[in-house]
């Protein structure tokens, strides 16, 4: 399918508004929701240590259910097509576990808590999987070209920072002046209807196969998921890089409260010059593209933030200069590489799914976007164990800050090793031939 039309593309990405809103206020607010510091004067409902804990304990298990359902979801035949059932009948779910995670039955600090907090989240991550598992695997299967796929990811970074700064942004605001509750009321809304208007853009587009042969079993497709040596080289620097995200973005409420020394609500000013940078920067990272190619340009993206990110130890260290300004300075300047982050890897897996099709002769995108997802969960299961574990051993206290300030160092130290392991990827834009020596 050439040419994918405009109007296509924009409502497919308006998915992305929904999976940022619920994934940026998890990542910034839900650890610090149960386990606020103690200059937020909020309740606790668990420690840091154990929440923490119990997150990533959550990623491990429910990480293992991604490539079964992108298996199944490679599989399903149906009028709708592959993907459009699993999406349609998981956002009522998705929706609900995101909004109870926010109502702990006690309160203040009680196992309890913990219990609920470990059920309520697996739940949340399996719904999670069900849904976007399958909306990503879709841009490949209706995107074909490169061009296409490179500008209707745009949209959905577009669709995304949008998100990402009501996620972000508005959270900020609603908490400050109603509660966690509300703002997780106003977002769950937001989300799904956004989820369901994503369907509209593919309802008439979307592939619908008829029954294949003999398939690839399970256990083959996971063997030759995890042969296609161009996907490793991939996803697991892209799984670094979102370590190095996740880092930053988990610790902006504690740089914010603590060694700015602002309130809850002034987030949203560091937040949004970081989605103002990002949105501004798009048309660079198309010209980019253009220049040389997506995997220059992803490349380039992640070798800058190695440098950057480590700056983070030094906001409020400059004289004269308002901390909230240093802060809202170094969150904008990040949003020029992060850009990259939501622009090139879907259109890259794309070229890597295209590969793994001359390889089987099988189309299998719910495969590696579960194998992705399997394997992003147990980086983000280590990144929060180490979040928690950093911010409880140096300390996340106005008097003791030092925790925080070693945020960034760590998250650029990630990124680091992602550049280096993504340094021997060398598949071109369009996948036309297999690579030499990389074999089924």
């Amino acid at each position: 399918m050439n040419g994918l039309p405009l109007r296509n593309k924009a409502l497919y990405a308006v998915g992305s508004l929904g999976a940022n809103v619920i994934f940026q206020t998890m990542t910034m607010w839900l650890i610090y929701f149960y386990a606020p510091p103690p200059e937020a004067g909020a309740i606790t409902y668990a420690p840091i240590a154990l929440i923490s804990l119990l997150m990533g304990i959550d990623m491990f298990v429910e990480a293992i259910d991604d490539p079964l359902i992108g298996y199944w979801s490679d599989s399903t035949r149906s009028r709708w097509g592959r993907r459009i059932p699993f999406i349609f009948w998981g956002i009522p779910p998705l929706i609900l576990t995101y909004f109870f995670l926010w109502t702990p039955p006690i309160a203040g600090t009680s196992t309890w808590n913990g219990i609920y907090f470990i059920v309520m989240l697996w739940l949340q991550y399996l719904a999670g999987t069900i849904v976007m598992g399958s909306y990503e695997a879709l841009l490949p299967e209706i995107a074909v070209t490169s061009s296409d796929r490179v500008s209707t990811s745009s949209w959905k970074v577009v669709m995304g920072t949008v998100g990402g700064a009501i996620g972000m942004m508005a959270s900020s605001v609603l908490i400050e002046r109603f509660d966690f509750r509300i703002m997780a009321l106003v977002m769950s809304a937001i989300a799904f209807i956004s989820y369901y208007v994503s369907l509209l853009g593919v309802k008439d587009i979307v592939r619908v196969e008829e029954p294949a042969g003999e398939r690839l079993s399970l256990v083959e497709a996971v063997k030759a998921t995890f042969t296609n040596s161009q996907f490793l080289f991939f996803i697991i620097s892209l799984v670094l890089l979102y370590m190095g995200q996740s880092l930053l973005t988990g610790v902006i409420p504690y740089l914010v409260t603590v060694v700015v020394g602002e309130t809850e609500d002034k987030v949203a000013i560091l937040m949004g010059a970081t989605m103002g940078v990002m949105l501004l920067s798009l048309p660079l990272m198309s010209k980019l593209t253009r220049i040389r190619s997506k995997k220059w340009a992803y490349a380039l993206a992640m070798l800058a933030l190695v440098f950057y990110l480590p700056l983070m130890y030094f906001v409020g260290f400059l004289p004269g200069i308002p901390k909230i300004v240093q802060g809202a300075v170094y969150a904008g300047l990040t949003g020029l590489p992060f850009c990259a982050l939501y622009v090139f890897p879907n259109a890259l897996l794309g070229d890597v799914i295209d590969y793994d099709e001359l390889r089987t002769g099988e189309r299998r995108e719910a495969m590696y976007f579960g194998v992705f997802a399997t394997i992003s969960k147990v980086a983000r299961a280590l990144s929060t164990a180490l979040f928690g574990f950093i911010l409880g051993t140096f300390g996340y206290s106005g008097a003791n800050p030092l925790g925080i300030r070693l945020m960034g160092p760590v998250a650029g130290l990630c990124v680091l090793v992602g550049w280096l392991i993504f340094r021997r990827y060398t598949l071109p834009d369009q996948v036309g031939r297999p690579v030499e020596g990389d074999r089924s």
